[in-house]
């Protein structure tokens, strides 16, 4: 500890690798302060911190940094940060399934808030209907305990007591009915939510990253339980109060009949007649329940048309979402990163080339190059490039070679816009006259064409319409390096700190039926195939025959697919995509195959989109049944209620000898003009704002015909009694 290290170092300050040939002149000095566990690979290692605000340039080949996320915009954020990243930056993000669980219990959250409310409702009414029941059931009794001298507050003691031993008994089987099963609910509700929430996840970016099993726990339902089965047992006690107070005064006891004599009208109408005319006239002196119904009927067919405008809306945005989007994909590093530098052999990279659901497929080839020169200027006038390099001896071949490995890339591509240094800054170029990126991009050309970047132009004093010629690494037989003859056509603003050169690819690149190579071997030559394009080639000689096309074919073919992207439009197919994919054999995050050559879709927003529109399509079509069913109930209920509170009308018609029949039909014609009051107008208001695509389902008028089926119900019971039955009855 306390030592002083003295480390020889490159003659470069930028460089991050020792290359072959390198020269270490220059010397370090580091102090010691402290020591690691020895490893036998890294025990040679020495490490220095990071300092970011050193004039010495940053000369490491990799580092490692973290940062924390917060919960919830780890998507967001890698959307943001990934166009920012170099080739060899990496970026992994470890949430362990956080945003799925949370996506689920959020829907769970939000679905236990639904029914909460709506249990909340449909307990206040269950236990005003007990109440209700229970001091109707003890009414007899009551008037017996009066009749015999019972003071009020014994008689409310004891209905009170009856209904607290009933709703005891009620409330305590609910909590342990509760309490037993809430922590399998939960879980339950949790897989039925993540099920729904379940996509396919092959090949999918949203498979990058390490997910940890997540087992939800319900929290200990003991202490809310007792909490509420406290509330609701008050409450019980409560609503029975009030009916029993009601009981107790004698209002549930004594049948008060209205005394007195019906006035005429001032005025009298005298519009229609028969069953119409009567059924108008009670509408007009019904009162406040003129208005109830019509109002009831008008929410009830803008509510149901609403819920079904609503799933229409789903069906229509998934239907949109699938026309319109359009997916890309590429080929990637194990890891999932995009990258330019992969190897892809030519016999799989074809297979992705020829698949039924990719379009748009760019790939690139690439090989270091060494610049010799300007062979011919834009005005006809010969240049002198430098000559190749034919290194005759072992040692000096290396070195050549190692110092070819480390300039920039000659690259062939499809596609100059899709190609790697351009995928997140965008391509920025121009071009000389009568040319352009559709003209540059044609496998069709006589004189191979490039661009190059303005930097490299500048530096070399290179003008649009120069042939200028590099070399690059050809190990064939006595062949080391071999010349290539470019047309420069245009330029562009590089992405990168490097000065590639950019051209298009020749007609036989992962394309053997137009090669120009079926050109030599004759009539009776074998198809040409990829990977076997040497076989053309007689002999080592023959290839300074070659035509530039037939060349590059022929060199194309001995080396790796450096890069491949494509796009799809047929997000229908997705899975049938995915299925192709792992048919051929081709690997994917966390899934690895035969092929040991990575592809990844960039389908994660898609899913999470597809996924949502989805589960809340599926949620409205098990919720729309259910509240659909409440409107029925809630108007079969008001039918039959709104008509039997008409009983003592009822009577007095059949009292005066009105036919069954008539008065049937005065009083269901009466709720149906109610109906129609508040159903027309609110469908005209619809079909103004919304059309009539919902009007026309029978659903919509589920109210109108469960109210009119309540009432006719209401009224034929009615009808089956005697006059003084209908009006001896305790009205309630």
């Amino acid at each position: 500890m306390g030592d002083t290290l003295l480390l020889r170092m490159q003659e470069d300050e930028t460089a991050s690798a020792y290359v072959w040939g390198d020269k270490l002149t220059r010397h370090e000095s580091y102090t010691v302060i402290g020591i690691v566990s020895y490893h036998e690979d890294y025990f040679l290692n020495v490490y220095v911190p990071y300092a970011p605000d050193s004039p010495t340039p940053v000369r490491f080949a990799s580092m490692l940094g973290q940062a924390t996320v917060r919960n919830g915009t780890a998507g967001s954020f890698l959307n943001d940060i990934k166009p920012m990243l170099s080739e060899r930056v990496f970026v992994n993000v470890y949430d362990q399934g956080y945003q799925a669980a949370a996506n689920a219990f959020a829907v769970i959250r939000n679905a236990a808030a639904v029914l909460t409310i709506i249990a909340c409702v449909l307990a206040v009414v269950a236990l005003a209907l007990f109440a209700y029941l229970y001091t109707r059931q003890q009414q007899e009794a009551v008037e017996i305990m009066r009749s015999f001298g019972t003071s009020k507050p014994q008689t409310r003691l004891y209905l009170l007591f009856g209904a607290g031993c009933i709703a005891l008994v009620a409330i305590v089987a609910g909590f342990l009915t509760g309490v037993s099963f809430s922590e399998k609910l939960v879980t339950a509700a949790y897989r039925f939510v993540s099920e729904l929430q379940a996509v396919d996840m092959r090949y999918s970016d949203g498979n990058i990253g390490l997910i940890k099993e997540f087992a939800p726990m319900a929290a200990d339902p003991v202490p809310l339980s007792v909490a509420i089965s406290a509330l609701v047992f008050v409450l019980a006690l409560s609503v029975c109060l009030y009916f029993a107070e009601k009981t107790i005064s004698g209002s549930f006891i004594a049948l008060k009949l209205p005394i007195g004599t019906r006035r005429p009208p001032k005025r009298s109408s005298t519009a229609f007649s028969g069953v119409i005319r009567h059924a108008l006239l009670s509408i007009r002196r019904g009162g406040v329940r003129t208005f109830i119904i019509p109002v009831l009927s008008a929410a009830a067919l803008l509510f149901t048309a609403s819920l079904q405008a609503t799933r229409a809306s789903y069906v229509a945005a998934r239907e949109e979402l699938y026309e319109t989007t359009e997916l890309s994909g590429y080929c990637s590093t194990m890891s999932g990163k995009y990258s330019g530098g992969l190897f892809i052999p030519n016999k799989h990279a074809i297979k992705l080339v020829k698949a039924d659901y990719f379009e748009n497929v760019s790939f690139t080839y690439r090989m270091n190059y060494g610049y010799l020169g300007i062979v011919e200027h834009a005005d006809g006038t010969k240049g002198e490039p430098d000559p190749v390099p034919n290194p005759n001896d072992v040692y000096s071949f290396e070195n050549q070679k190692n110092k070819l490995s480390t300039e920039p890339l000659l690259v062939f591509t499809s596609s100059a816009e899709n190609a790697p240094e351009f995928r997140y800054r965008g391509f920025h170029g121009s071009f000389m006259e009568g040319w352009d990126e559709v003209r540059f991009s044609s496998r069709e050309w006589d004189r191979l064409p490039c661009i190059v970047s303005t930097h490299f132009m500048a530096q070399h004093g290179i003008q649009p319409g120069d042939t200028i010629r590099v070399y690059v690494y050809f190990h064939q037989n006595y062949i080391m390096f071999t010349n290539i003859d470019m047309l420069v056509v245009g330029s562009f603003l590089r992405a990168s700190g490097r000065d590639n050169i950019y051209c298009p690819l020749p007609l036989g690149a992962l394309d053997p039926d137009r090669s120009a190579l079926n050109e030599l071997g004759g009539d009776y030559a074998p198809p040409l195939e990829t990977d076997s394009y040497y076989d053309r080639i007689g002999s080592p000689d023959m290839i300074d025959r070659l035509t530039q096309q037939q060349f590059l074919d022929y060199l194309l073919d001995l080396r790796y697919v450096s890069s491949l992207s494509f796009t799809t439009s047929q997000v229908r197919k997705l899975c049938e995509l995915k299925d192709q994919l792992e048919g051929m054999g081709f690997s994917g995050p966390k899934m690895g195959r035969d092929i040991n050559v990575f592809v990844l879709l960039e389908d994660s927003r898609f899913n999470e989109t597809i996924s949502s529109i989805t589960q809340r399509s599926k949620y409205l079509e098990i919720l729309y049944p259910v509240l659909l069913m409440l409107v029925c109930i809630l108007a079969l209920i008001t039918g039959y209620l709104t008509v039997n509170s008409r009983r003592e009308d009822i009577g007095l018609m059949r009292g005066l000898g009105v036919s069954k029949k008539r008065v049937f039909g005065t009083i269901f014609g009466e709720q149906i003009l109610l109906l129609l009051f508040g159903t027309l107008p609110a469908a005209v208001l619809w079909l103004v704002r919304e059309g009539i695509a919902q009007l026309a389902t029978p659903g919509v008028y589920a109210f109108l015909l469960c109210y009119a089926s309540g009432a006719a119900i209401s009224v034929s019971l009615q009808n089956a009694r005697s006059p003084l039955s209908i009006l001896t009855d305790n009205p309630i």
